[in-house]
Formats: C-alpha cells, structure tokens, sequence
C-alpha cells in the first residue's frame, strides 16, 4: 500500500552557526554565523513559521528571514537597526472564526522607540502592536496554549537606579484589531531581577506564568 511520509524539519543552533536537516537528522547543512546575520558569543533564537518555509532568527540588528531553508538570508526592513531580542508564533481565531499566524517580535535597542512588533502576513511587514515605550527594554514574550491571544511579555527601565522589570499582559484586540495591553505590579522579591525572562505558561491556565530571573 502507499504511505504517506511526513518531513520534519529540524535546526540546531550550533555554537559555530545553525545546522539545518529535512530528513529528521539523517543529513544536515551548516550555515555560518555572518550569513544569518550575527557572530561571536550572541545566541540567535530561531523560529519556524507555520505558513511557509521560512525561519526567522533574532540579532543585534534587526530580524533575519531565509526562505531558502538557510541558503540566503535578509533582514526583514521594518525591523532593521534594532535588536530583536525575543520572537514567537502564536495562531489567534480571528472574530470571523477563522485561524490567523501572527509573528511577534520584542525589541530592546538603546535610545529607539521599542514595541511587541507583529506581523500578519509571515514575516514580510511588522507593525507595532499596542505594547510600545520610549524607555522600557521588551525581554521575552509567551502565549498561553490554552488562549492563543493571552500573551505576557517581560521587560524592564534601563534608566532606573534601580532596572525593576516589567511585566505585561494583552487584554484583546479592539475593534480596529489592535492588540490592548495592561501592566501589571510585580512582586517586590522579584524587582531586583532586571532580566526577569517567562519559562512558559501553564497549559489549563491561561493565568498562571512561569518566570526566572
């Protein structure tokens, strides 16, 4: 009989640049660091989309896309000159109750207006989604499996005294489909933790967070 096989794409992000396989592992491909975009001691984070080939990858200048699996990479325009220092894909239902992919991107470049960047159309624009500071640094970014549009970013003020992080949490999008944030207080045993990151989010509660400092 005929059997229908499924290729599974895997990346390993090697400390001398990724490494990319389309036949679950049994081949891989090298990529150097300079072509992603990044080199030296700076991890990338890489992410798959869910539309297409492409895979997205974080750095101090911006995010790069290759929709070649790794062959030729660029950066995506609207987000050239930043540093692009979290990014998730996460599927909303849209109010007609149709699925939707949005990418998200968190910046945290010095003296720049840094935001939740989103995309809706895999990766070719972002814009800025809500969550926006001329002051804060955004760190990580987490979905809730349980509610695809509960999403929780930390962050913090790199001009305080004191850096105290941030932490923020999306209340829905409004009629003009703009994604509404709140910030919420954080605890004052957790305010010594400038690089407060999120760990995940529980999977039956869309409530209750996970973080490290």
């Amino acid at each position: 009989g005929a059997y229908a096989i499924k290729v599974v794409r895997s990346l390993l992000g090697a400390t001398f640049g990724p490494v990319f396989s389309q036949d679950c592992g049994s081949k891989w491909r090298w990529t150097c660091e300079q072509s992603v975009g990044y080199m030296g001691v700076f991890d990338p984070k890489f992410v798959f989309s869910v539309q297409s080939n492409a895979i997205f990858a974080t750095t101090f200048n911006g995010l790069t896309v290759t929709r070649d699996e790794g062959c030729s990479w660029s950066f995506v325009p609207a987000l050239q000159d930043l540093f692009v220092d979290d990014l998730l894909g996460t599927t909303e239902m849209t109010a007609s109750g149709t699925p939707r992919e949005v990418m998200w991107a968190l910046t945290s470049s010095a003296a720049k207006r840094n935001c939740a960047f989103q995309s809706l159309d895999d990766g070719a624009t972002f814009q800025e989604s809500g969550l926006c500071s001329e002051s804060l640094f955004f760190k990580s970014m987490a979905v809730a499996p349980s509610d695809p549009q509960q999403l929780y970013v930390t962050g913090y003020d790199p001009n305080m005294n004191v850096m105290r992080p941030t932490f923020h949490r999306s209340t829905g999008r409004d009629t003009a489909g703009m994604m509404q944030w709140e910030t919420l207080e954080l605890p004052q045993a957790l305010w010594p933790a400038s690089d407060l990151r999120i760990v995940g989010v529980d999977k039956a509660s869309a409530m209750q967070v996970y973080l490290r400092g």
